[in-house]
């Protein structure tokens, strides 16, 4: 969730890695009082403005983040009804008060810790708070936990505790806003960063182990392992992703996406399945009845009427029982002694009068079922009036304490309609084109589904295999959950049935007029007109994961020639041209600047189905075509005073193409990559030919030891850096990659 200035400022200066450079500094602060040698001190220096301006840029770029999520996090706390005294109140949840007496309907949230004091066949979702993913019911006394969701029925409750002595204080589920901790996929690429620079540790000990006691003072040698410490600190990469996913929230938001957790952006990347259902989704969820068809003989005037009783008597929450309540203006009274609130397992909903008689409302084949003898009439009859595509409910009646099956006598039955979305054929095509396998997952009935697949003319676009009618809770959570053992699962939902295929999916999408349970327990809620943006959301997903990737070979691949370098130093006594200072330059203009610009500007939208092996195949070509144009560099111009400089150049200038050939980076945007290398290239050649005389070159000069150069250093230079980058060559027509830029 957005953070304090304070915790922003604590959190990005009090890190591992700064302790690391602490250290580091404080080696060379020894080493320099030991050995004399002015450059230790220097080095010192360096470490530490890297450090401050590494965590300054890390603490604006943060904080201009969370100012931007605060400004674009939508609330979705509803309002609560308390009653104080004699006056019933409307508050925010967090107003609520010990004593205070609470209100509640189905798909509303238990806002603190109360007793049960009246209830209407209420039911609650403990699962937060248990882990019990079957509803529970409750009577008069039962404890109600704060976190709990209520999934039927209706109850009052009186609050024995809120804040932080609630049972759920400690449910991180139950925070509102965005949820910002790492998502896997960052913390795998932190462990992995870890790993090589514990190896960096590993390294470096062997190094001053083979060096013995003479290392006190090599300065060249201290110098060395100073820079392999302090070059595959991974600090940037944490900071550069989190940036990523952050601007991909805000970016969403301004399509109307309210993004709860950060790594929901990771999952819409990977995702290669869609399910959603088909109320509120592919329909507008505006319920109005079409029609009532007559089963006995009551006329349809009377059908109507009493529709509307028994809707009135049973007091449900929701859509459909505020239709049903609407087909009459003159609700009729129907007395009540017991009732069956609605529930999406049940599928209906049932009164019970004083004479003893039931009456129920629900789905055809759980009030009727198929074998009841009025079934084949009742179909032929909706399909006789081309009704049968249409959701229907049926109205019935029974002297038994079972209101449903063999032996109720319909009275109606009542057709329900609902208008579809405008945008939803385009997105559900959308979904193909991005590569997607588009499953419904539906409550109602088979011919209802097919009906408003033929409406969105998509009745041939989805297998009928991938559409599942009549669904449960439990069945959409049992399908989510099979299909999400080999496939990264999106669902779609709007409705309390929903939630638990929400949770048990990678990411759970929820409509923006949803039950607040829905909305509040889901990953991601889209406003109504954000539908249509569901392939930009996926692309914003697929666009943060690959800049992740794209930052990850820039460090890792710099980290792993950092080793190479060394070891060949350590064992092959080759030459060493780096030191600490040179080593931030590299880090800076090779990586740090360049990762910036993706976390910020770029835009790639290929999907990432195996993050690490690619990352692996990427890191691995990267740093042997930057150790192969080294080694050219190095053979061309081994005797050129100004080697060093070439081979900064030149390391520099391999980072900055594998920058160049991103792969399913557009032509314009790797232009503009190109223009921009070309003159930090330019920038930072220019700055080692011209002369000493320059106060502020000089001071630039002396700092990164990239000395005075002089013009006739210049070819060596541009062709040092045309080698540079030029290495990434072999990767793109290796990889087909300059025909992905064509195209």
């Amino acid at each position: 969730m957005p953070k304090s200035a304070p915790l922003i400022v604590a959190e990005n200066t009090f890190t591992p890695f700064n302790l690391i450079n602490a250290i580091v500094v404080g080696a060379l602060v020894v080493a320099w009082q030991s050995t004399g040698d002015v450059r230790l001190i220097w080095d010192s220096f360096g470490v530490i403005t890297v450090v401050i301006a590494n965590t300054v840029l890390a603490i604006i770029q943060e904080a201009r983040a969370h100012r931007a999520l605060e400004r674009t996090t939508i609330v979705l706390r509803a309002p609560v009804s308390v009653l104080r005294g004699e006056i019933s109140i409307t508050v925010q949840p967090e107003e609520v008060r010990v004593g205070d007496v609470i209100s509640l309907q189905r798909g509303e949230a238990v806002p603190a810790d109360g007793q049960c004091l009246t209830t209407r066949g209420a039911e609650m979702d403990v699962s937060l708070m248990t882990g019990e993913s079957d509803p529970q019911p409750i009577s008069g006394g039962t404890l109600v936990p704060a976190g709990a969701w209520c999934v039927a029925g209706s109850f009052t409750m009186r609050v024995t505790a809120t804040g932080d002595e609630t049972q759920a204080t400690h449910i991180e589920a139950l925070a509102k806003k965005v949820d910002l901790s790492p998502s896997p996929l960052q913390r795998r690429v932190n462990i992995l960063f870890t790993s090589s620079f514990v190896l960096a540790l590993v390294l470096a000990a062997i190094d001053v182990a083979l060096s013995g006691q003479s290392i006190v003072t090599d300065v060249d040698s201290i110098r060395r392992v100073a820079t392999l410490v302090l070059g595959m600190i991974p600090e940037g990469l944490v900071f550069f992703s989190t940036i990523t996913f952050i601007m991909g929230i805000v970016r969403m938001a301004r399509l109307g996406v309210t993004v709860q957790k950060l790594a929901a952006l990771e999952g819409l990347a990977s995702a290669d399945v869609v399910c959603f259902d088909k109320t509120g989704t592919l329909t507008t969820n505006q319920l109005v009845v079409g029609a009532i068809v007559s089963m006995s003989t009551r006329s349809d005037e009377e059908c109507r009427d009493l529709v509307a009783g028994i809707a009135e008597a049973i007091n449900d929450e929701g859509r459909m029982a505020e239709a049903l309540r609407a087909t009459n203006g003159q609700v009729r009274n129907v007395p009540a002694t017991a009732v069956v609130p609605f529930s999406s397992e049940r599928k209906y909903s049932a009164c019970r009068q004083t004479d003893g008689t039931w009456w129920v409302i629900g789905a055809p084949e759980v009030v009727l079922t198929k074998q009841h003898p009025a079934w084949e009439e009742l179909t032929a009859t909706l399909e006789r009036q081309g009704l049968e595509r249409l959701r229907t409910v049926v109205v019935a009646t029974t002297l038994l304490d079972a209101p449903t099956g063999r032996h109720v006598d319909p009275i109606c039955a009542v057709v329900i309609k609902d208008a579809v979305r405008e945008d939803a054929a385009q997105t559900i095509d959308s979904f193909a084109q991005l590569g997607m396998r588009r499953v419904i997952l539906s409550g109602d009935a088979e011919e209802s589904v097919n009906g408003t697949l033929e409406t969105l003319k998509l009745a041939n676009a989805i297998s009928p295999t991938d559409v599942f009618t009549r669904c449960t809770p439990l069945d959409k959570k049992q399908i989510i959950s099979s299909l999400a053992r080999t496939s990264t699962v999106v669902m779609i939902g709007d409705g309390i049935n929903d939630l638990p295929a929400m949770k048990e999916a990678h990411v759970g999408i929820a409509m923006d007029n949803s039950a607040q349970a829905t909305r509040t327990s889901a990953d991601i809620v889209l406003s109504p007109s954000a539908f249509a943006s569901f392939p930009e959301m996926i692309n914003e997903g697929r666009r943060a994961v690959r800049i992740v990737m794209a930052v990850a070979v820039l460090f890792m691949s710099k980290n792993l020639v950092l080793v190479m370098l060394n070891a060949l130093t350590t064992f092959a006594h080759l030459d060493y041209h780096l030191s600490p200072r040179r080593g931030a330059l590299l880090s800076l203009l090779g990586v740090a600047l360049p990762s910036l610009i993706l976390a910020t500007r770029a835009s790639m939208t290929a999907p990432t189905r195996r993050f690490f092996s690619e990352l692996l195949g990427k890191m691995l070509f990267t740093a042997a075509e930057i150790f192969a144009s080294y080694f050219i560099v190095l053979t061309v111009f081994g005797d050129h005073p100004q080697i060093t400089s070439l081979l900064v150049i030149t390391l520099i200038s391999s980072l900055l193409g594998r920058l160049i050939v991103i792969d399913t980076m557009s032509t314009s945007e790797s232009l503009r990559l190109s223009l921009l290398s070309c003159c930090m290239l330019a920038a930072l050649i220019t700055f080692m030919i011209l002369p000493t005389s320059i106060p502020l070159i000089s001071i630039v000069q002396s700092y990164y030891e990239i000395g005075d150069a002089g013009l006739e250093a210049l070819f060596p230079m541009v062709l040092s850096a045309l080698i540079g980058l030029m290495s990434m060559l072999p990767w793109v027509f290796l990889r087909g990659e300059h025909k992905r830029h064509l195209t």
